[in-house]
C-alpha cells in the first residue's frame, strides 16, 4: 500500500475559513466533494470534477465501489493517516467527506458554513477511509 502524500494535508489546511458552498470548487466556496477535489488537484492529481448530483440518495456501498474504481484505495479507519480520506454517511441518504489531519479532520462544514479543521469526536459517523490515488489522471467523485 501507498502511503499518504504529506502535502494533502497542508494543501488542505491551506482552505481552512473558505465558505461553504453546495458544489463550490473555487476560493468563494467548497462542498466536501470540493474540498477533496481542490486538494487533489493541488497535490498534483489529475482529476475529473464529477458536479452530478443526481446520483443521491447515496448507498455506502456505491460510493465505495466508485472511489475504488477510481483508483482510491481502502483503509481500515485505524490505519488512516494524515492527509486520507474518511467517509461518513450522517442520514438522510448522504455521504459526507473529510480529510484526515494530525490535528482531527478537516472538512467543508455546512453547519458552521465553511471549512474547518476541527478534533476528531468520539460521536463522529465516519465509517470508511481512503488513500489518495497517485498522481496521473484520476475521476473524483461517484458515478
Amino acid at each position: 500500500m501507498s502511503e499518504p502524500d504529506p502535502a494533502i494535508e497542508a494543501l488542505a489546511r491551506a482552505w481552512v475559513g473558505t465558505p461553504f458552498r453546495p458544489q463550490g470548487r473555487t476560493s468563494r466556496g467548497l462542498d466536501c466533494l470540493g474540498l477533496v477535489v481542490v486538494v487533489a488537484r493541488g497535490a498534483g492529481r489529475r482529476v475529473e470534477d464529477v458536479r452530478d448530483y443526481g446520483w443521491r440518495p447515496h448507498a455506502p456501498d456505491r460510493v465505495a465501489e466508485g472511489l475504488r474504481a477510481q483508483g482510491f484505495t481502502p483503509l481500515p479507519l485505524t490505519a488512516a493517516r494524515p492527509g486520507d480520506v474518511l467517509m461518513a454517511t450522517p442520514g438522510g441518504g448522504l455521504v459526507h467527506f473529510a480529510i484526515r489531519s494530525a490535528q482531527g479532520v478537516i472538512e467543508a462544514d455546512v453547519r458552521c458554513r465553511r471549512v474547518v479543521e476541527r478534533p476528531l469526536r468520539p460521536d463522529d459517523a465516519w465509517h470508511s477511509a481512503w488513500r489518495f490515488p497517485g498522481r496521473g489522471p484520476t475521476a473524483v467523485g461517484v458515478g
